[in-house]
Order: structure tokens, then C-alpha cells, then sequence
């Protein structure tokens, strides 16, 4: 399946009807994921707008903004985080969303707190949190500068150390950066729930479209038709479609 982010829509402040104008207005596009931020933030005006819309299934992005600040060693700023993104998993859950996607948090405070705790005691309580409503939270591997979790060896002591059988979202663009895009295939491509589709030249997270950066893309895809057979959620921010048009290519 094909899906297509908000995320365009809303760094370039269109409205969330454009964003679902868009998906609905081409047949290869079933999923809009909804990013929860700028102008298609969840609240209970976009939840009734979305529960409206026939013929198109969700999955939710989660504010990046809190995600940044479930590693704080603020205690305050941590709880005001996770809260934050548990509303969001609430509208999720309303709007019967396929599945949730949830960055880690940020390695780069300055503390003598064990940050990778912290990390992980949020993201457990935000998993278990949409484990009660039904909502399948999937972990997103990032960029290795700023946030944990950018190496299968971080997911690795993720899922041992507290016996989770955990879901991924894998983001092309966040693992070219790290030189991490054959490993995270080969030890979790099993564990995929949605593959984030961006290109970059594998240093700035730049949202590209496919074949604009250095990505090889055929030998990536053929990786994953082997044991991938998920939603594909385009996460290009210019001219989108340009995207789906190249991955339907590389994919029939």
C-alpha cells in the first residue's frame, strides 16, 4: 500500500482538506498519515473533519516537539511531553489509525541523568499507553547527530533489556545518514510496520524525492520485497507525487 505524509501540507501551511484533496485525488494513494503538527494538528476540530473522510485509512505521526523532551531530565518538561503525545495517541485511537509513528527522544541534553533511561522508561510508558486503546506505537530510527536510537544496536538493547517485541517504522532518509540502510533491512525488515520514503546525499535529512539524492534505490527496494510486503508512506516535502510515481517503478 501507498500512503502519502501531511508532513508538505503542513511546513508549508496548506490546510489538512488540501492534504486529503491530494490523497483521494490519485487511485495509488490508500493512507494519509497524519502529522500532528502545524496546520494538521490533532484536535477535536481535525478529528471530526478526518472521521468524515470515506475511502482513505490513517496512520498518525506524532509531534516531534514533544518526542524531543521524553529524554529530558526535567521531570516537568519530560511529563508535559508524554502527555502531549498521549493526547495525540487518543485522537489516534478515534480516528482507528493503522498505526502511531514515535520518535525517540534527545540525546543532546546537557545532565548527568542516564538520558538512555529516561529514553526508554518514556517510550515503554507511551507504547503500553497505546497498547490500551488499541493503538500499534512504532518506534522510528533516526538521524545518528541528535536522537537515540539510530542504530539496530540501539533497537537491539531496546527490546532485550525490557522483553518487548517492538514495531518500526523505517525512515530511508534517517538511516542513509547513519550508513545504516542494509543492517536495519537485514535484522528488523521483519518488524516493519511502514517504510518512510525520502532521499538525501546522506548528510542533512532534506526530504528529497526519490533519485534527487544518493540512495540506491533499487538495490534498497529489492532488499525489502524480500520480507516487506507494508505501507509505503511517502515523506517528500516537494512535489510528493513525483515520489510514488518512482517507487511504483522501482516496485511492479
Amino acid at each position: 500500500m501507498f500512503g502519502l505524509s501531511s508532513m508538505h501540507t503542513a511546513l508549508f501551511d496548506k490546510s489538512i482538506q488540501s492534504f486529503i484533496d491530494v490523497v483521494k485525488g490519485n487511485n495509488d494513494l490508500s493512507i494519509g498519515e497524519v502529522f500532528d503538527f502545524k496546520t494538521t494538528t490533532l484536535n477535536d476540530q481535525t478529528r471530526e473533519f478526518l472521521k468524515k473522510v470515506d475511502d482513505i485509512k490513517f496512520t498518525v505521526h506524532g509531534p516531534f516537539d514533544a518526542a524531543q523532551k521524553i529524554s529530558d531530565p526535567s521531570d516537568e518538561s519530560r511529563k508535559q511531553a508524554i502527555t502531549r503525545i498521549k493526547s495525540s495517541i487518543d485522537y489516534t485511537a478515534d480516528l482507528e489509525a493503522l498505526a502511531y509513528v514515535q520518535h525517540p527522544g534527545d540525546k543532546t541534553f546537557s545532565t548527568d541523568k542516564n538520558l538512555w533511561q529516561l529514553n526508554c522508561e518514556s517510550l515503554l510508558d507511551i507504547i503500553d499507553y497505546g497498547n490500551s486503546l488499541g493503538v500499534k506505537v512504532a518506534i522510528e530510527n533516526m538521524a545518528p547527530a541528535k536522537a537515540f536510537m539510530s542504530t539496530p544496536t540501539e533497537f537491539e538493547e531496546f527490546s532485550k533489556t525490557n522483553n518487548i517485541d517492538l514495531s518500526i517504522v523505517f525512515d530511508t532518509g534517517h538511516a542513509n545518514i547513519g550508513k545504516q540502510i542494509d543492517e536495519f533491512i537485514e535484522k528488523y525488515a521483519s518488524k516493519f510496520v511502514l517504510i518512510h520514503v525520502t532521499d538525501n546525499s546522506g548528510d542533512k535529512d532534506l526530504h528529497l524525492n526519490i533519485g534527487e539524492g544518493n540512495i540506491d534505490w533499487t538495490k534498497l527496494l529489492n532488499s525489502l520485497k524480500q520480507s516487506f510486503n507494508g505501507i509505503y508512506v511517502i515523506e517528500s516535502v516537494w512535489e510528493p507525487l513525483k515520489t510514488l510515481t518512482k517507487l511504483k517503478t522501482f516496485l511492479d
